[in-house]
């Protein structure tokens, strides 16, 4: 019917009334406009009454999303009747926390995206291709921390005329929080992350072009970031290079300010090093993750040999058309298995290295502090340049 009144396939505007009867003409736009602002009106009475109803579970800690984030899982508790958010599938989880680290790492979203895609890890859309800002999702969501921040979008109007986002971000401070839950990576490494993103979003730098002080060095009178100078093998302020700039350069050589705060980086690693110890230790002692992988391995072994024996079985059947028929899925599900612990065992292979590469590092960690940005932003937030001579650290620990 619609493709009678509007044989070119644009339709412009629509109003059907309650005895079905479609009005359409030009003349009664005005018309079809008022209706559909009364209609507007009417879902947004419904919808508010429906959101406080929503609302009030928020605030009572239930979780309103359908469907749960990537590495949850939603269980409703029989008593309370509330949605409550729990950890979900151990492979899940432990992308979650490769991103995290990686990124940590110095990783660029582009360089974790392929990582995961030439892993073969499946993404949360079902696919086997990652993309950036499905990554930056989830570093950027503070579900992975434990924090369950709701009602973050609205719908701007209920009859939409094409003129803009039908649904909005609302202002985070409008959020409503409904309490902590496990989360999966330690706030404290949320919080990082966070800032992480912002210096890289504000430097927008390849990382091929990265010095060890990009993003780091600010000039400590006029606030502006300073900029590497290859000519010079040092750093200008950015400020000085424009012509209404009114700042001097603060010329410094990246040699110098290396060897100016390579002590006190020690320094700071010295007096923490109980702290870092200790993480590490926690880390390499979670061994759940190896052997969870390792019972997945085992309970794969167990499938291959009971269809191998279901295979063997088929042989003698008499019925050779169906039996062939069978025997062939079977050979292509144990293939698929096969190589599902093949992956299982690499990756095994990798969680082995990593905690032998965090035993060397927790024992050599001196050796491990290289003039390189990523390292230098695990324990450096900024670091002043003053005109007088001076520079003042502002330290991430």
């Amino acid at each position: 019917m619609i493709c009678d009144i509007y044989p070119e396939g644009e339709v412009k505007y629509l109003y059907i009334s309650l005895y079905n009867k479609i009005i359409n003409a030009i003349s009664n736009m005005t018309y079809i406009k008022e209706k559909a602002a009364a209609a507007d009106d009417y879902a947004k009475t419904c919808s508010i009454k429906a959101r406080r109803g929503i609302e009030t579970r928020v605030q009572e800690g239930s979780a309103i999303s359908a469907k749960a984030a990537y590495g949850y899982k939603i269980e409703e508790d029989s008593t309370t009747g509330l949605r409550k958010y729990l950890l979900g599938e151990d492979e899940e989880i432990e992308t979650v926390n490769y991103i995290f680290q990686k990124y940590l790492l110095g990783e660029t979203l582009g360089d974790i995206s392929r990582s995961l895609t030439s892993n073969g890890i499946i993404s949360p859309s079902g696919k086997r291709i990652w993309n950036k800002s499905t990554v930056e999702s989830i570093l950027k969501n503070p579900l992975y921390s434990g924090q369950l921040n709701q009602l973050r979008y609205q719908k701007q109007g209920y009859a939409y005329y094409g003129d803009g986002r039908k649904i909005v971000r609302v202002e985070r401070d409008r959020w409503i929080n409904s309490g902590n839950f496990k989360g999966i990576v330690d706030i404290e490494i949320y919080n990082t992350v966070q800032n992480m993103l912002n210096e890289n979003r504000a430097v927008r730098s390849n990382k091929s072009n990265k010095r060890t002080f990009t993003g780091i060095l600010k000039c400590g009178d006029c606030g502006v970031s300073l900029i590497f100078k290859e000519k010079w093998a040092g750093y200008k302020c950015s400020g000085s290079q424009h012509k209404e700039g009114n700042c001097s350069t603060h010329f410094i050589k990246e040699e110098e300010i290396w060897d100016l705060i390579f002590k006190k980086l020690n320094d700071k690693i010295q007096h923490n090093y109980e702290k870092f110890k200790k993480t590490v230790q926690e880390e390499i002692n979670a061994t759940n993750v190896i052997q969870q992988k390792q019972k997945r391995i085992e309970k794969n072994n167990e499938k291959i040999e009971n269809a191998t024996k279901r295979m063997a079985n088929l042989y003698f059947k008499e019925d050779t058309k169906y039996a062939n028929s069978v025997i062939s899925e079977i050979k292509n599900k144990i293939i698929m298995i096969e190589n599902e612990n093949e992956e299982l065992e690499r990756r095994v292979q990798e969680d082995k290295k990593y905690r032998q590469d965090m035993l060397y590092i927790l024992g050599n960690m001196d050796k491990c502090i290289k003039k390189e940005n990523w390292i230098i932003k695990l324990f450096i937030n900024e670091i002043k340049i003053y005109q007088i001579n001076k520079i003042e650290i502002t330290w991430r620990c």
